[in-house]
């Protein structure tokens, strides 16, 4: 058979093939000519890639997802492929269940997860196993207020969240959590919760820490001042 550049066809899509003449040759040097044969040029070979045998910290990532900047992270330069072009390579990061990672919804910690390469044809390879480090990682913030706040000197019933609101100048926020389920407490040094219950009325005012905590886990402290009197009747 004579050579034919076959090379720089593109893959055909389904129902398509390359009409073309095929001259075949014996060692005689006769010649026959098959025409209008309809070859097809088909790509089924998946993608490949060289992976890094190491865990990826993605604890500064802000967004939900990961871009492909994000996920060439776990590959020694780009994917490759028979025919698509790197560039045109779907790269996906994917559970053990085949779902995408949401990060908004993920504790901090390392992760295992499965690399899928996807090329323009469809073909796709096998999961690869990769670990990474990601998630929620951001304590929630406020603005407290620059003067001591005054309690009511009590003999029962600790501080309430709106007690605790009035260090800050609004309400405090976080990346993922609610505001109204931010858990605050007031601490001191050691970490431990104050309590103003039974202590005496006076102008002492008083060194401690407001802490915030969102739903998974992670805490801000501010340094805070705060008094306990007595002006009701």
């Amino acid at each position: 058979l004579k050579s034919l550049p076959l090379y720089n066809y593109a893959p055909n899509l389904p129902d398509e093939f390359y009409p073309m003449d095929v001259t075949a040759t014996d060692e005689a040097g006769n010649e026959y000519v098959f025409k209008n044969t309809m070859p097809r040029i088909v790509d089924t070979t998946a993608p490949t890639a060289n992976f890094k045998n190491e865990v990826i910290d993605f604890s500064s990532h802000t967004a939900n997802t990961f871009s492909r900047t994000d996920l060439l992270q776990f590959l020694n330069g780009d994917p490759s492929d028979n025919w698509t072009l790197p560039q045109n390579i779907v790269i996906e990061l994917v559970d053990s269940e085949g779902n995408e990672f949401e990060l908004d919804d993920l504790e901090f910690k390392e992760y295992t997860g499965y690399i899928r390469l996807t090329d323009g044809h469809g073909n796709q390879s096998s999961p690869h196993e990769v670990k990474f480090k990601a998630g929620d990682n951001e304590g929630p913030t406020g603005n407290v207020v620059t003067q001591p706040v005054d309690f009511q000197a009590r003999r029962k019933d600790e501080l309430t969240r709106d007690d605790l609101l009035q260090f800050f100048t609004e309400d405090p926020l976080d990346n993922t959590t609610a505001s109204d389920q931010i858990d605050l407490s007031l601490r001191n040094d050691l970490g431990e919760i104050v309590s103003v219950v039974n202590v005496a009325p006076s102008m002492t005012v008083y060194d401690a820490k407001v802490r915030l905590q969102d739903i998974r886990g992670n805490q801000t402290e501010y340094p805070v001042n705060y008094r306990v009197i007595d002006t009701q009747a």
